[in-house]
């Protein structure tokens, strides 16, 4: 698991800086930490896309959210998608659009 969060790690970090230099700042200017990269993968929310032993893609499913939604995100009517991310190499190839079909 620890090379496996190591890669997770940087995917997070190159897609944030992504998001940082077209403006979106959602995912805050602060870099994420290896404990917060470990804590999604413990608990089993993360899910990663692989090609050829490589790690192109991820996404995080969650079947509660009240800080975004408040009460209405406790109502298990909705599982919801966090940090949707595609490596540089593979975006604008519909990899993002697949995995949310496969949520």
């Amino acid at each position: 698991m620890h090379s496996d969060s190591k890669a997770l790690l940087s995917l997070f970090e190159d897609a944030r800086k992504y998001k940082v230099s077209l403006g979106d700042l959602a995912w805050g200017d602060y870099p994420f930490t290896q404990d917060e990269i470990d804590l999604r993968l413990k608990n089993g929310s993360c899910y990663a896309v692989e090609q050829d032993g490589k790690l192109i893609g991820s996404i995080t499913l969650i079947w509660e959210d009240e800080r975004n939604w408040g009460p209405k995100g406790l109502d298990s009517q909705a599982g919801y998608i966090h940090g949707l991310m595609v490596s540089g190499d593979y975006r604008g190839k519909g990899l993002g659009e697949q995995m949310i079909d496969w949520a």
